[in-house]
């Protein structure tokens, strides 16, 4: 960047101030953004091991393009995107998307993180950069406010922890306490939208609480969720 601003300084000595100022926005935003990962990563919603369930119920982030690409197009990851992947038929015979996400609480958020949770126990999932599609966006705009989101959220990660098993529980609590420092931070900005998330998040735990004290989140595995070594894969 130092030898592109001399460049510049030597070509358009007059604009010299306007690339600078460019570029100290685009440092700011980067350490921003770094900044965002680390306390993500600090609270499980986010790992530098990429694309990948963690133990707290929650998934990191897929790894860019050109590392994908670096790898022949084709990396081994944990979940997929309901919106934009391939399997095999015996996938689909023998994992069946969860409906009880949709009956728990209205939303079912997560849905494809949960499946993924429990296929990629059995299978391969890979991510490829060859594939090629068109996603027809819904008209309608975002389905779900953030209130609902956030009940849904608690909710569906603590059933995809709960897939991840030992220490999933503990690790749940921390990344949903994470939730409720963030929301509390935004007291200051906009108090009733808040608080609106705060209670959200209170009312999530709760349902996840008495709810799986009566057994509501607890399905029999099938057989073929037990058996082992199958080396297929799913691509997306």
């Amino acid at each position: 960047i130092k030898v592109i601003l001399k460049e510049i300084e030597l070509r358009y000595p007059d604009k010299i101030g306007i690339f600078e100022k460019k570029v100290r926005e685009i440092y700011f935003w980067h350490l921003l953004k770094t900044f965002r990962n680390i306390i993500k990563s600090i609270f499980l919603w986010e790992s530098p091991f990429k694309g990948k369930i963690l133990a707290s119920g929650y998934r990191s982030e897929f790894p860019e393009i050109s590392k994908i690409e670096e790898r022949g197009g084709l990396i081994e990851v944990e979940w997929i995107q309901g919106n934009n992947f391939a399997g095999i038929r015996e996938v689909f015979k023998n994992f069946k998307f969860n409906e009880e996400l949709e009956r728990l609480h209205s939303y079912a958020l997560n849905e494809d993180l949960e499946w993924s949770a429990r296929v990629s126990k059995k299978y391969r999932v890979y991510l490829t950069s060859h594939a090629r599609l068109v996603h027809l966006r819904a008209s309608i705009g975002n389905r779900i406010d953030h209130r609902v989101r956030l009940k849904s959220l608690v909710i569906s990660t603590y059933y995809i922890a709960n897939i991840k098993g030992k220490g999933s529980k503990i690790a749940h609590l921390w990344a949903t306490f994470g939730l409720l420092l963030g929301s509390m931070a935004h007291i200051i900005i906009n108090p009733i939208r808040a608080i609106d998330e705060i209670k959200a998040v209170l009312e999530g735990l709760n349902e996840v609480r008495s709810s799986y004290k009566k057994n509501r989140y607890t399905k029999k595995e099938t057989d073929s969720d037990r058996n082992k070594g199958s080396t297929k894969g799913v691509k997306i």
